[in-house]
C-alpha cells in the first residue's frame, strides 16, 4: 500500500516526515509529525494496521510518549487473530471496529467517540468526545487512557467475525 502512495508524484512526502515510528518496551509507538490531510491519515493507518496484523501493540500519544505500564499488561500473542482493518473516516479521524460498537478516534486532537453505529463526526459536539492521553492497538484489543485517568478497554473482533457478521446483517 505504502509503494502505491510512493508512485503518487513527487510531492508526496516521505512516511517518516508524516509519522515517527520509534519502540516503547513492547509497543510501536506511532506519533504523526505534521497536521494529518486525508492522505497522511491514510500513511498513518497503514502503518498501525501493518503493526497490529504483524502482531505488535501499537501505542498512540497526542504528546511525546507517556510513562505508562498498560500495554504491557495487554501484550498478547497474535495467533490466528486477524483484526478488521482501521479505517480512515477523514482527515486526522480513524475508524476502529470494537466487539460491537465504533471507536472514532480523531488522532490530531487526542479524542475518541463510541457509538453503536457510523455517526458523522460533523454532528458530534465537544461533549460527545472523550479525550485520551494515550491509546494502545492490538490484535484482540483497543485500550485507551483517559486524561481523566481511566482506561476504556475493548475487543477487537477478528476479519472473519467482521465478515460473518457482515453477512447476517
Amino acid at each position: 500500500m505504502l509503494d502505491e502512495w510512493s508512485a503518487a508524484g513527487p510531492d508526496l512526502a516521505a512516511v517518516d516526515e508524516i509519522v515517527t515510528i520509534t519502540m516503547r518496551g513492547p509497543c510501536v509507538v506511532l506519533r504523526p509529525t505534521c497536521e494529518l490531510d486525508t492522505m497522511r491519515t491514510r500513511v498513518f493507518v497503514d502503518a498501525l494496521n501493518a503493526a497490529v496484523l504483524a502482531g505488535s501493540i501499537v501505542m498512540h500519544t497526542v504528546r511525546e510518549p507517556v510513562v505508562d505500564d498498560v500495554a504491557a499488561d495487554a501484550v498478547e500473542l497474535a495467533g490466528d487473530h486477524a483484526p478488521d482493518d482501521v479505517a480512515v473516516v477523514r482527515a486526522g479521524v480513524i475508524r476502529v471496529p470494537v466487539a460491537d460498537v465504533l471507536w472514532t478516534v480523531d488522532v490530531t486532537a487526542g479524542r475518541f467517540v463510541r457509538s453503536d453505529t457510523e455517526i458523522d463526526v460533523r454532528f458530534l459536539v465537544e461533549a460527545d468526545w472523550t479525550p485520551y492521553r494515550a491509546m494502545w492497538f492490538a490484535p484482540r484489543t483497543i485500550t485507551a487512557a483517559t486524561t481523566s485517568d481511566s482506561y476504556v478497554l475493548g475487543h477487537r473482533p477478528s476479519r472473519a467475525d467482521a465478515l460473518r457478521e457482515r453477512a447476517t446483517a
